[in-house]
Protein backbone atom coordinates (compact mmCIF):
# COMPACT_ATOMS: atom_id res chain seq x y z
CA UNK A 1 0.00 0.00 0.00
CA UNK A 2 1.21 3.15 -1.04
CA UNK A 3 -0.39 5.72 1.35
CA UNK A 4 -0.47 6.10 4.64
CA UNK A 5 1.57 7.81 7.51
CA UNK A 6 5.53 9.51 6.90
CA UNK A 7 7.96 11.21 9.00
CA UNK A 8 10.61 13.65 8.02
CA UNK A 9 13.74 14.00 10.80
CA UNK A 10 16.25 16.41 10.89
CA UNK A 11 19.86 14.15 11.23
CA UNK A 12 21.37 16.87 12.58
CA UNK A 13 18.62 17.94 15.24
CA UNK A 14 16.97 14.44 15.65
CA UNK A 15 14.50 15.90 18.11
CA UNK A 16 13.20 17.51 15.31
CA UNK A 17 10.79 15.78 13.36
CA UNK A 18 7.75 16.32 10.57
CA UNK A 19 4.87 13.89 10.74
CA UNK A 20 2.69 13.88 7.67
CA UNK A 21 -0.15 11.78 5.54
CA UNK A 22 0.18 11.13 1.63
CA UNK A 23 -2.85 10.14 -0.52
CA UNK A 24 -1.56 9.25 -3.74
CA UNK A 25 2.28 7.74 -2.77
CA UNK A 26 5.04 7.85 -1.13
CA UNK A 27 7.50 8.96 -3.08
CA UNK A 28 5.33 11.39 -4.81
CA UNK A 29 4.28 13.14 -1.32
CA UNK A 30 8.23 13.77 -0.63
CA UNK A 31 8.79 15.10 -3.91
CA UNK A 32 6.37 17.46 -3.68
CA UNK A 33 7.94 18.68 -0.13
CA UNK A 34 11.52 18.71 -1.69
CA UNK A 35 10.40 20.95 -4.83
CA UNK A 36 8.60 23.50 -2.44
CA UNK A 37 11.40 23.54 0.33
CA UNK A 38 14.40 23.84 -2.77
CA UNK A 39 12.24 26.93 -3.97
CA UNK A 40 11.99 28.56 -0.61
CA UNK A 41 8.18 28.55 -0.51
CA UNK A 42 6.71 25.91 1.70
CA UNK A 43 4.22 26.89 3.65
CA UNK A 44 5.76 24.84 6.69
CA UNK A 45 8.23 28.35 7.94
CA UNK A 46 9.78 26.51 10.71
CA UNK A 47 10.63 23.31 8.30
CA UNK A 48 11.67 25.61 5.38
CA UNK A 49 13.77 27.55 7.53
CA UNK A 50 15.76 24.45 9.21
CA UNK A 51 16.06 22.88 5.07
CA UNK A 52 17.25 25.99 4.20
CA UNK A 53 20.48 25.70 6.28
CA UNK A 54 21.08 22.32 6.34
CA UNK A 55 19.86 21.14 2.83
CA UNK A 56 18.23 18.02 1.50
CA UNK A 57 21.04 16.41 2.72
CA UNK A 58 20.41 17.22 6.43
CA UNK A 59 17.02 14.74 6.33
CA UNK A 60 15.87 11.56 6.35
CA UNK A 61 12.23 10.27 5.12
CA UNK A 62 10.89 7.21 6.15
CA UNK A 63 7.26 5.43 5.89
CA UNK A 64 5.53 4.95 9.32
CA UNK A 65 2.46 3.31 8.69
CA UNK A 66 0.90 1.88 5.60
CA UNK A 67 -2.57 2.24 5.46
CA UNK A 68 -5.84 3.53 3.68
CA UNK A 69 -6.05 7.05 3.09
CA UNK A 70 -9.07 7.62 6.06
CA UNK A 71 -7.04 5.79 8.50
CA UNK A 72 -4.14 7.96 7.64
CA UNK A 73 -6.31 11.19 8.71
CA UNK A 74 -7.00 9.74 12.33
CA UNK A 75 -3.22 8.11 12.75
CA UNK A 76 -1.49 10.93 11.73
CA UNK A 77 -3.41 12.85 14.64
CA UNK A 78 -2.85 10.77 17.24
CA UNK A 79 1.37 10.31 16.38
CA UNK A 80 1.82 13.39 16.25
CA UNK A 81 -0.17 14.03 19.52
CA UNK A 82 1.60 11.25 20.94
CA UNK A 83 5.01 12.24 19.86
CA UNK A 84 4.41 15.78 21.04
CA UNK A 85 3.59 14.47 24.64
CA UNK A 86 7.16 12.12 24.06
CA UNK A 87 8.88 15.67 24.07
CA UNK A 88 9.67 15.70 20.24
CA UNK A 89 9.79 19.69 18.76
CA UNK A 90 7.49 18.86 16.24
CA UNK A 91 7.78 20.77 12.55
CA UNK A 92 3.68 20.16 12.69
CA UNK A 93 2.59 23.73 14.19
CA UNK A 94 0.44 23.40 17.38
CA UNK A 95 -2.77 24.58 16.93
CA UNK A 96 -5.74 23.62 19.51
CA UNK A 97 -7.74 23.30 16.40
CA UNK A 98 -6.17 20.27 16.30
CA UNK A 99 -6.72 19.09 19.79
CA UNK A 100 -9.91 19.76 19.19
CA UNK A 101 -10.49 17.58 16.02
CA UNK A 102 -8.52 14.90 17.77
CA UNK A 103 -10.48 14.29 20.49
CA UNK A 104 -13.78 14.74 18.70
CA UNK A 105 -12.80 12.31 15.88
CA UNK A 106 -12.38 9.98 18.81
CA UNK A 107 -16.06 10.53 20.25
CA UNK A 108 -17.82 9.90 17.09
CA UNK A 109 -14.97 7.16 15.51
CA UNK A 110 -16.28 4.67 18.42
CA UNK A 111 -20.02 5.24 18.15
CA UNK A 112 -21.23 2.59 15.44
CA UNK A 113 -24.30 3.91 14.97
CA UNK A 114 -22.93 6.98 13.54
CA UNK A 115 -20.93 7.49 10.44
CA UNK A 116 -17.85 9.73 10.95
CA UNK A 117 -14.96 11.10 9.01
CA UNK A 118 -12.51 13.92 9.34
CA UNK A 119 -10.58 16.46 7.35
CA UNK A 120 -12.65 16.49 3.77
CA UNK A 121 -13.12 19.25 1.60
CA UNK A 122 -15.59 20.07 -1.66
CA UNK A 123 -18.94 18.03 0.11
CA UNK A 124 -22.15 18.56 -0.60
CA UNK A 125 -25.01 18.36 1.25
CA UNK A 126 -28.45 17.55 -0.13
CA UNK A 127 -27.32 18.37 -3.76
CA UNK A 128 -25.89 21.99 -2.29
CA UNK A 129 -21.89 22.23 -2.43
CA UNK A 130 -20.36 23.27 0.87
CA UNK A 131 -17.11 25.08 -0.02
CA UNK A 132 -15.20 24.84 3.10
CA UNK A 133 -12.51 22.63 4.38
CA UNK A 134 -14.96 20.70 6.99
CA UNK A 135 -12.52 19.17 10.19
CA UNK A 136 -15.55 16.78 10.57
CA UNK A 137 -18.09 15.15 9.47
CA UNK A 138 -20.54 13.04 11.18
CA UNK A 139 -23.61 11.20 9.64
CA UNK A 140 -26.78 10.59 12.05
CA UNK A 141 -29.72 8.82 10.50
CA UNK A 142 -30.64 11.23 8.05
CA UNK A 143 -28.80 14.49 9.33
CA UNK A 144 -25.67 15.21 8.05
CA UNK A 145 -23.25 17.87 10.48
CA UNK A 146 -19.82 19.29 9.22
CA UNK A 147 -18.22 21.04 11.61
CA UNK A 148 -15.21 23.68 10.32
CA UNK A 149 -12.77 25.19 12.56
CA UNK A 150 -11.25 28.56 11.13
CA UNK A 151 -7.81 28.72 12.98
CA UNK A 152 -5.79 32.01 12.23
CA UNK A 153 -2.40 31.96 13.56
CA UNK A 154 -0.07 34.81 12.34
CA UNK A 155 3.95 33.49 11.60
CA UNK A 156 6.23 36.46 12.78
CA UNK A 157 9.48 37.13 11.14
CA UNK A 158 11.65 34.20 13.16
CA UNK A 159 9.25 31.74 11.55
CA UNK A 160 7.37 31.39 15.36
CA UNK A 161 4.27 31.06 16.17
CA UNK A 162 2.66 33.98 17.95
CA UNK A 163 -0.01 33.07 19.30
CA UNK A 164 -1.53 36.32 20.18
CA UNK A 165 -2.73 36.59 17.05
CA UNK A 166 -4.76 33.86 16.97
CA UNK A 167 -8.49 33.06 16.48
CA UNK A 168 -10.09 30.18 16.32
CA UNK A 169 -13.80 30.37 14.77
CA UNK A 170 -16.12 27.23 14.43
CA UNK A 171 -18.72 26.78 11.75
CA UNK A 172 -20.99 23.67 12.36
CA UNK A 173 -23.51 23.19 9.42
CA UNK A 174 -26.28 21.24 10.17
CA UNK A 175 -28.19 19.63 7.33
CA UNK A 176 -31.14 17.27 7.04
CA UNK A 177 -34.37 16.53 4.66
CA UNK A 178 -35.78 19.56 6.35
CA UNK A 179 -33.08 22.11 5.14
CA UNK A 180 -30.07 22.86 6.79
CA UNK A 181 -28.79 25.70 9.46
CA UNK A 182 -25.46 26.82 10.92
CA UNK A 183 -24.08 27.99 14.11
CA UNK A 184 -20.94 30.25 13.54
CA UNK A 185 -19.56 30.98 16.97
CA UNK A 186 -16.00 33.14 18.07
CA UNK A 187 -14.10 30.67 20.27
CA UNK A 188 -11.01 33.03 20.92
CA UNK A 189 -11.66 33.33 24.45
CA UNK A 190 -11.88 29.72 24.57
CA UNK A 191 -8.19 29.41 22.86
CA UNK A 192 -7.03 32.33 25.23
CA UNK A 193 -7.88 30.80 28.60
CA UNK A 194 -7.27 26.99 27.30
CA UNK A 195 -10.80 25.63 28.88
CA UNK A 196 -11.02 23.28 25.48
CA UNK A 197 -12.90 20.78 27.65
CA UNK A 198 -15.54 22.88 28.06
CA UNK A 199 -15.71 23.24 24.29
CA UNK A 200 -15.35 20.00 23.51
CA UNK A 201 -18.11 18.98 25.81
CA UNK A 202 -20.36 21.79 24.08
CA UNK A 203 -19.73 20.64 20.46
CA UNK A 204 -20.50 16.70 21.51
CA UNK A 205 -23.26 18.35 23.73
CA UNK A 206 -24.67 19.54 19.97
CA UNK A 207 -24.12 16.11 18.00
CA UNK A 208 -25.97 14.56 20.51
CA UNK A 209 -28.78 16.95 20.87
CA UNK A 210 -29.12 16.18 16.75
CA UNK A 211 -28.62 12.82 17.36
CA UNK A 212 -31.79 12.41 19.23
CA UNK A 213 -34.05 14.26 16.94
CA UNK A 214 -32.61 12.54 13.63
CA UNK A 215 -30.56 9.52 14.57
Amino acid sequence: METGIYQVTNIAEPNKIYVGRCQSTFKHRWDEHIRALDKGKHTNLLLQADWTKYGSEGFTFKVLSACDVITAKYRELDIVDAMRKQGFEMYNVYSMRDDIILELSKYTHNLSDFESEIDLVDVRCKGKKLPLHWQLYVKIGHAEIYIHLYDRSKYVDSGKLDSLETNLITRTKFCSDNGYFEILEDVTDVYQTGELDVFIKTLITQIDFIASIFG
